[in-house]
């Protein structure tokens, strides 16, 4: 269910992770980040809502670390 949330870009998200937005389309195409997806082919946009920057780095937090 949608909420009130305001949607980010690729382009905000990717400031807020400190990547790049091509980064950010990586995660969302591996299934790592969620995103919405607006219209299809080469015109596809992406936009991330503030939960789901949340949960992929809570995710990236509690991965174990290699030794």
């Amino acid at each position: 269910m949608l909420t009130d949330e305001q949607l980010m870009t690729t382009e905000s998200v990717a400031t807020l992770l400190n990547c790049t937005p091509f980064m950010v389309r990586q995660y969302i195409r591996a299934g790592q980040l969620g995103a919405f997806k607006l219209g299809s082919g080469k015109n596809a946009r992406y936009r991330i809502s503030h939960t789901h920057v949340s949960d992929f780095l809570q995710r990236r937090e509690s991965r174990p670390v290699a030794a």
